[in-house]
């Protein structure tokens, strides 16, 4: 999918992030190094601000 089609898409008035499957972009995030990190520092800054409804993730 080109950058164009995405920048439009992301546009229309019916866009919804779930109607493309990028599936394979998260599995790589999974992988990298850099998931681990990302979610750890994410669960530390909802400790400190209290915020307990938001510590549910979906991975």
């Amino acid at each position: 999918m080109s950058l164009r089609k995405s920048y439009l898409d992301f546009h229309r008035k019916d866009f919804h992030p779930w109607d493309v499957d990028n599936s394979d972009l998260i599995e790589a995030w999974k992988a990298s190094k850099y998931a681990d990190f990302e979610m750890t520092k994410y669960r530390k800054e909802c400790v400190e601000n209290d915020i307990n409804e938001q510590l549910v993730v979906v991975i």
